[in-house]
């Protein structure tokens, strides 16, 4: 899922995707649930770390005006390992 975040304020995008009842995976604070490789394999309940054990949010791209040079500057980052293997395991046994 792709989101622009207009103001920049503080949990903002959790908070809105928790409103709407779509919480972001992991993200205790805001009602996201742990996932566990046996869930989406719909496997018997095993004893295993889950696939993320943090707030699956990633901030792919920032972008803004440099406070001192007001140039704008913009920084890409590759997606983290633990989300890969979560977007891999989702689209393998989910059909995403």
């Amino acid at each position: 899922m792709k989101l622009t975040p207009k103001t920049g304020r503080t949990h903002q995008i959790r908070v809105h995707l928790s409103y709407i009842k779509h919480p972001i995976v992991a993200d205790d604070m805001y009602g996201g649930k742990l996932v566990y490789g046996w869930q989406l394999k719909d496997a018997k309940p095993a004893v295993e770390d889950p696939i993320i054990a943090r707030p699956a949010l990633h901030a792919n791209t920032l972008e803004f005006k440099h406070p001192t040079s007001e140039k704008m500057v913009k920084f890409e980052a590759p997606l983290p390992e633990d989300m890969q293997s979560l977007l891999d395991m989702l689209r393998e046994f989910r059909k995403v």
